[in-house]
Order: structure tokens, then C-alpha cells, then sequence
């Protein structure tokens, strides 16, 4: 199974490389950098942390927050 994925992912990536590899030979950079920024952010949403105090229950309140 971990040989499918790892073949799909390299093909995944594959595809996204050519994709940016045609917006630079076509000049465009908007495109070239739009797609850059959403493969570089994916990982940063999943990063999401969340502050919780001992209870466990998030704290939204920044001074709370910077007490914790």
C-alpha cells in the first residue's frame, strides 16, 4: 500500500512541477506565484495550534493567552 501512495505522490508532484515549469516558459509569473504560495501554505494551515488552559477549553482572550 505505502508503494501506491509513494507513486501517487511522486506523480502528484510530477504534475505540479510541469505546471509550474509552463507558467515560467510562458512568463506568467502571477499564475507561477499564485500556485507557489498555495503548495507553501498547505503546510502552514495544518499547523493551526490552539492555546488551551488547564481545563482544556481554548483561550481566545489575549491576555489569558499570554498569562497561559
Amino acid at each position: 500500500m505505502r508503494l501506491i501512495t509513494d507513486k501517487a505522490r511522486e506523480k502528484w508532484w510530477d504534475e505540479q512541477c510541469a505546471e509550474l515549469e509552463k507558467h515560467e516558459r510562458q512568463g506568467k509569473t502571477d499564475l507561477l506565484h499564485r500556485k507557489v504560495s498555495k503548495l507553501t501554505n498547505e503546510k502552514r494551515k495544518k499547523q493551526n495550534l490552539c492555546i488551551c488552559d488547564k481545563e482544556g477549553n481554548v483561550l481566545t482572550d489575549s491576555d489569558k493567552v499570554r498569562d497561559r
